[in-house]
């Protein structure tokens, strides 16, 4: 089937007509919310005083669980008040207090690296997503959006991925507005602002990202003006890198550095095409993928300030799982690759994978479990890559959903293996790899060196690259 650009939207809720008939997984088109379980006297007497949930309208806070533990001493209890914390089967709640019970070990700035490899893969689309939250969030471009939009669209996260010869993005809000926003930053002037404006001494946020954007957006504008010996360069700087075994994805151990070289080179072909060739044409290799809608009531509304949504990357991770056997034919197809061979999916985006993120994807790899970039999958083979292992931020008062066809084909396993990271999170902490692990400072972006922007230079230019290789969204 044809991935051509749209936005995509599945929904655990509700479906349209048109997309639950079509759907190959038509029995977890829609959901309710979980059944409430067990002792319902001493649930009620325990969420009367300690709610760890409520969706009519209360305050949020969190019970302290050992308490609760002493007091029901019932784990069919104990499964149904954890129940209370998510809107469905496969989404999860954690507030402020539950998620500063999780150690981390704050490091104030992360060690420099340098983009070689299939990272440089990984970089690019890091340019593209930041400088695609620039132009949704910052002044400097309000005149482009309708007045009910300026001011109002903030994606929070935008991730990307190459899968074949198509470009996949999303966000975890505004998805819709993204192909837009991309051309805008396209259509604006190259920026000519001082390069000091892409540095800060100052470690405020805001300072910090405004200039992580400006560096990026001119980034961007590099690419577009790039000509096709600059291209054909970076190919081979990939190429060479590979082949000295420098930035190699995990798990392709038993993959020819022929095929790694071949996938990476065309992934950086793509990106090249889509933001030149195809920039006046509507953006037919771009393929947008939006969260979930979700549909609420007066029974089972937000609690203020709580907001509800998939994250970016699993968005992607979604479709392509529901189309696992589609997109690997389309790829290997447009690759020139065998059905014995993996392709490399590599995803970027403004941050690091959030913690949850982290957690689902590692899941998502696990072999005999079913997950969509596991190695023993018989009729497709995914490796996904990132270009760092870092886990990001773990993220309070938000619903989040998880992508659960990306854990397993079979809707009921799929909703199992997303209990399970999520019931870790909220009462097994120490279970998830995010427990003690380092965590950058909610401020500070990553400090990379990435290639001198002049061809002459010998030296490779120190700078902060990118707020996706930060840890907080």
């Amino acid at each position: 089937m044809p991935f051509d650009n749209r936005v995509s939207q599945q929904s655990p809720y509700t479906f349209s007509s048109d997309a639950a008939a079509n759907s190959p997984h038509q029995k977890s088109a829609t959901t309710g919310t979980l059944c409430r379980r067990g002792n319902s006297h001493a649930l009620k007497k325990a969420t009367a005083s300690a709610r760890f949930l409520d969706f009519n309208h209360q305050q949020v806070t969190g019970p302290d669980m050992n308490v609760l533990r002493a007091k029901l001493g019932n784990t069919e209890v104990m499964s149904a008040l954890k129940a209370r914390s998510f809107a469905g089967a496969s989404s999860y709640f954690l507030n402020k207090e539950q998620v500063r019970a999780i150690p981390r070990q704050e490091i104030p700035v992360p060690d420099r690296k340098r983009y070689v490899g299939y990272n440089r893969v990984s970089q690019q689309l890091s340019h593209i997503a930041t400088s695609l939250y620039h132009v949704m969030t910052n002044k400097a471009f309000a005149d482009k959006w309708d007045a009910r939009e300026r001011g109002a669209i903030n994606p929070i996260e935008i991730q990307l991925a190459v899968i074949g010869d198509k470009l996949h993005v999303s966000s975890n809000f505004h998805s819709d507005k993204l192909a837009r926003a991309l051309r805008i930053a396209l259509d604006a002037e190259a920026p000519d602002h001082p390069r000091e404006l892409e540095r800060t001494s100052t470690l405020d946020k805001h300072a910090v990202r405004a200039a992580t954007c400006l560096r990026h957006f001119r980034k961007l504008h590099d690419l577009t003006s790039a000509k096709p010996v600059q291209l054909k360069t970076a190919q081979m700087r990939l190429a060479k890198e590979i082949n000295l075994g420098m930035g190699v994805p995990s798990g392709t151990e038993d993959i020819s550095r022929d095929v790694i070289v071949k996938q990476g080179a065309q992934a950086l072909e793509t990106i090249s095409r889509i933001l030149t060739e195809e920039a006046g044409k509507g953006f037919p290799s771009l393929v947008i993928h939006a969260p979930p809608a979700f549909e609420r009531g007066p029974d089972n509304a937000l609690p203020p300030n709580v907001t509800e949504t998939r994250h970016a990357e699993q968005n992607i991770e979604d479709d392509l799982a529901m189309n696992a056997e589609a997109h690997f034919a389309q790829a290997i197809a447009e690759l020139g690759l065998s059905k014995s061979d993996a392709v490399i999916v590599p995803m970027a985006g403004k941050f690091v994978a959030c913690a949850v993120c982290a957690e689902v994807e590692l899941a998502m790899q696990a072999d005999g479990e079913g997950g969509v970039f596991a190695r023993d999958n018989g009729a497709y083979r995914f490796i996904l890559h990132r270009s760092g292992e870092r886990i990001g931020h773990v993220y309070a008062e938000e619903v989040q959903h998880l992508a659960t066809r990306a854990l397993h084909p079979s809707p009921e396993r799929g909703a199992e293996r997303a209990r399970t990271i999520r019931d870790n999170f909220v009462s097994a902490p120490g279970e998830t790899m995010a427990w003690e692990a380092p965590v950058a400072a909610a401020m500070i972006p990553n400090r990379t060196d990435s290639e001198s922007e002049s061809e002459s230079e010998s030296e490779s230019e120190s700078e902060s690259e990118s707020e996706a290789l930060t840890d907080h969204r």
